[in-house]
């Protein structure tokens, strides 16, 4: 051998230890990467549950008018305190899920600030300003994830950002239990 190859393959205990720290550090961020992926499941199928038990107070299912056209959601106040809560949880969800999808994405920085914990639902009184106050509360959020409008799980627009998560996020298992639950809340027979 030649000065120069063994210059090269020869390695500093200094070397060394450079070289397993920056493998450690890869190999860290990636885990701390999949843990906060991980996390974000968990957050999107509470969300996605809440969300789906809040739309199947708020719209129930006539099984025999369905397939032709979808129930309109009730707006009345008694219908919008019993769904509130869960649309506040499917929410709540959603942003926690999305600060961890964040914090997946760059693992070597901080995570951001969690929610804030949301406060008890007070519903005004009245029907029609109880159905303002549930458009000004949660009508972006139903209208962006029209997924848990819909009469049946997964066939939404394309761009349902819910169910595109649900996809990337979510295990077979995860989304198959998750569908049950849909049917069972919805009314919708299994196997039907």
């Amino acid at each position: 051998m030649t000065e120069r190859t063994k210059r090269w393959t020869a390695f500093s205990l200094r070397s060394l230890l450079i070289l397993v720290t920056i493998v450690a550090a890869i190999l860290g961020l990636r885990t701390r990467a999949k843990h906060f992926r991980n996390l974000a499941a968990e957050h999107h199928f509470k969300a996605m549950d809440a969300g789906y038990q809040a739309a199947a107070i708020q719209r129930p299912v006539d099984l025999r008018w369905e397939w032709k056209r979808p129930a309109p959601m009730k707006m009345d106040h008694a219908t919008i305190s019993k769904a509130a809560p869960f649309w506040q949880v499917s929410r709540y969800h959603a942003e926690q899920r999305d600060v961890y999808l964040a914090a997946a994405q760059r693992p070597w920085l901080p995570v951001q600030a969690m929610p804030p914990n949301p406060s008890p639902v007070v519903v005004p009184d009245g029907d029609g300003p109880a159905a303002q106050w549930w458009n000004a509360m949660f009508g972006a959020y139903a209208e962006h994830n029209q997924c848990l409008l819909e009469p049946h799980m997964g066939f939404p627009p394309a761009d349902d950002q819910n169910l595109n998560y649900a996809q990337t996020l979510l295990t077979a298992e995860q989304f198959s239990s998750l569908q049950s639950r849909f049917r069972e809340r919805r009314g919708i027979a299994i196997g039907r």
